[in-house]
């Protein structure tokens, strides 16, 4: 038997409160658009420690039908609708008397709200969250900190894989090298090991269109997999690093009808961004929806551009954005996507037996001149490097070799 919620303190009133007044009321019809702000929202409500955390349970506390609910009871007192006779009839009091306070005091509501979050909000701080404070409330929350200690590590290995790229002894150089990238690795796979463990969700609630509500728990999968709002920054971090758009690729990227046909996306992938306006107002789309991410990517002489944050795991997201990066990558190579593959292959096979790539032997193989540069470009874009001016090269950069193959 499921116990019964308290009552809504001031603090949930106020961020309720500023919910409702950001939005023309039958905005909250609109469907999966308002029910997920609501369920942001919902998972705000969750993380205020007005109430003891055995009260807060997930699923139960200020779900957001209650959310939804709430906003009706405001909608009761809002003289725009009252006369339409719309609204639940049976409204709190007190909900009615924090309506009339600050329906003429929208700043004093705003202000109010920031307090709430700065004091009592103790939930994770997830980049649906992160946004939602910042365009509904004006709450600026920083970036999450850099790992530090990950960029010290690599520069320390990085430099250590140079000295070694010196040494006489070709075969100690190799296994230098490959111990550098084996230590990389480990402390990736910690990293992601960790990350798993302090997650504070462990199932999720999914509401099916229906008469009345129908839980059903979701239980993630324990196979760790980069999320592909994480793994699109990232490659898009790479692309912007290594400059490695041309100002066509760009052109498409912030074409509508492109971004439709080739990525399934209802928002332009990309958009330019002059810095005429700030992020936060860019970022958003008419109707004050969130469609890009805070992050300025710069791509050289051909300017800055915001990326879309509405990419899904259960469309085809992540099959369509990697597909695009390989016709990136393959591109810039000057060599077609299927040769590409078959190249990166066997770069991958030389390196799991720990010998080098050596130029001769792989131009053999693939009938390549080297007369484009092929392997200057690889060096280019971080995947390969030189041993010493010679002919033969190691692996540098493990992420680019397994994005091209993928999982």
């Amino acid at each position: 038997m499921s116990r019964r919620n308290p009552v809504w303190s001031e603090e949930e009133l106020v961020l309720a409160l500023n919910e409702y007044f950001s939005h023309d009321v039958s905005w909250f019809n609109s469907g999966k658009e308002s029910m997920k702000e609501l369920s942001t929202l919902s998972q705000i409500l969750l993380g205020l420690d007005i109430y003891p955390f055995n009260v807060r349970i997930p699923g139960q506390y200020r779900t957001p039908d209650a959310v939804d609910a709430k906003m009706q009871n405001f909608k009761s007192f809002d003289p725009n609708y009252k006369k339409t006779g719309k609204g639940l009839t049976h409204s709190g009091k007190k909900d009615g008397v924090f309506f009339q306070t600050y329906y003429g005091d929208r700043e004093k509501l705003r202000q109010k709200c920031c307090d709430v979050i700065y004091n009592h909000y103790k939930g994770e701080m997830t980049e649906d969250i992160r946004e939602y404070l910042e365009l509904r409330i004006g709450v600026k929350v920083p970036e999450s900190t850099k790992d530090t200690f990950r960029e010290e590590l690599n520069v320390r290995l990085n430099d250590l894989k140079k000295m070694a790229m010196q040494a006489e002894d070709d075969q100690l150089a190799n296994i230098i090298n490959k111990s550098c990238e084996d230590i990389k690795s480990v402390y990736e796979k910690g990293s992601k090991e960790k990350e798993k463990q302090n997650s504070r969700i462990d199932t999720e609630i999914i509401i099916t269109d229906h008469a009345g509500i129908n839980w059903k728990l979701n239980i993630p999968s324990t196979n760790y997999r980069e999320k592909i709002g994480i793994h699109v920054k990232r490659i898009m971090d790479q692309l912007s690093e290594k400059n490695l758009l041309t100002k066509d690729d760009l052109d498409d990227c912030c074409d509508l009808k492109w971004s439709k046909s080739r990525m399934n996306l209802t928002v332009p992938m990309l958009k330019a961004y002059t810095g005429d306006l700030p992020v936060s107002k860019e970022k958003v789309d008419s109707n004050g929806h969130i469609r890009y991410w805070n992050k300025v990517y710069n791509f050289g002489e051909f300017g800055n551009y915001l990326v879309t944050k509405e990419w899904f795991e259960k469309g085809k997201s992540r099959h369509l954005f990697d597909n695009w990066y390989r016709k990136v990558i393959s591109n810039y190579l000057s060599i077609d996507v299927e040769k590409m593959v078959a190249i990166f292959k066997e770069i991958q096979a030389i390196d799991k037996e720990n010998k080098p790539v050596e130029k001769e032997t792989l131009c053999n193989i693939y009938g390549i001149d080297d007369s484009d540069g092929l392997f200057e470009k690889l060096e280019m874009i971080g995947l390969l490097r030189q041993f010493k001016n010679r002919n033969f090269y190691f692996v540098d950069d493990y992420d680019i070799l397994y994005d091209v193959l993928g999982d």
